[in-house]
């Protein structure tokens, strides 16, 4: 809802909270959704590449259900869309973070937080 209606600290303070709960338990279709929402919040905040790198683990982890599978597949390809032509060609392909290299993308998990 807050994402939703812009309201972007909002829906980032929610959004953290949820994969927060979700990875301590780890529960992983609550987590998916919840990165694919930090990657929408990421691609109205200028952060572009953490949204590419959170849409690429999502699209590519196997336990992604279908419909959080085209969200993320939706987001990245208009992210990539967005690039221009000759900044897209020179990134190079890499692999994705794995699941610890994401929460630290996400700040998770650090003390005193």
């Amino acid at each position: 809802m807050a994402l939703a209606s812009g309201r972007l600290p909002k829906a980032r303070e929610l959004l953290n909270q949820a994969i927060e709960i979700a990875a301590a338990i780890q529960f992983m279709p609550l987590l998916l959704k919840a990165l694919t929402g930090m990657a929408q919040v990421y691609t109205q905040t200028a952060e572009a590449e953490r949204a590419i790198t959170l849409a690429t683990f999502v699209q590519q982890h196997r336990a992604t259900d279908d419909a959080t599978r085209a969200q993320a597949t939706a987001l990245h390809l208009n992210l990539m869309a967005q690039r221009l032509p000759e900044t897209a060609t020179a990134v190079p392909a890499t692999e994705p973070p794995d699941f610890q290299g994401i929460l630290e993308l996400l700040e998770i998990g650090r003390s005193g937080d």
